[in-house]
């Protein structure tokens, strides 16, 4: 099967595809846990019982 599809066009614009995808749900996940190490928040006061977060 490997090497029947080796020459496809579409076979290649297909894995391109999923690996953009990949790599874009991958920097998302990144940037999405990240931001809590860059940018803490803290919650001051009464807020704090509301908060996510511990300072």
């Amino acid at each position: 099967m490997i090497k029947k599809s080796h020459g496809s066009e579409v076979v290649s614009q297909i894995l391109k595809l999923v690996t953009a995808a990949v790599v874009g749900v991958i920097l998302n996940l990144t940037l999405f846990l990240g931001k809590d190490v860059v940018f803490p928040v803290v919650c001051p006061g009464i807020t704090s019982m509301f908060c996510r977060r511990y300072e």
